[in-house]
């Protein structure tokens, strides 16, 4: 594949591609039960995150599982990434035609010292499932 890396277990059960995904070719990738975003969506620009997430879309199955590793700082002005804060309300407006989430698991990305360095009250990181409409 010329725009990506692929990874795969010798049974073909597990396959990962690393590349960039504005660049993919859709024909040859189908579609996908699952996929982790471990750092995708915090990483670009707010205004490439409509076309980030057309892609995903298209690239999901019906029954699909999305994880999506996200960021949350406040006050959000004393931070500009990346990687970027994704407000929930974004994330339910990105996928929200499609999906329902719910957070999985949040973790303190720094210490108190650290917040207070910055001029952060809070960072964390938040993993996110997103999961289809009606399921």
């Amino acid at each position: 594949l010329g725009w990506s890396i692929l990874y795969t277990t010798k049974d073909r059960g597990l396959q990962v591609y690393v590349g960039d995904i504005f660049t993919l070719k859709m024909e040859e990738l189908g579609r996908f039960d699952g996929i982790w975003d471990r750092g995708a969506l915090v990483s670009i620009p707010e205004d490439t995150r409509d076309r980030y997430a057309t892609i995903i879309k298209r690239l999901l199955r019906p029954h699909f599982r999305y994880l999506l590793n996200n960021f949350l700082y406040k006050p959000v002005e004393k931070f500009q990434g990346p990687p970027y804060a994704v407000p929930n309300y974004l994330v339910h407006k990105l996928f929200g035609d499609i999906a329902t989430w719910k957070v999985l698991e949040t973790a303190d990305r720094m210490t108190k010292e650290e917040l207070k360095e910055v001029g952060l009250d809070v960072c964390m990181e938040l993993f996110l499932l997103l999961t289809p409409r009606g399921l």
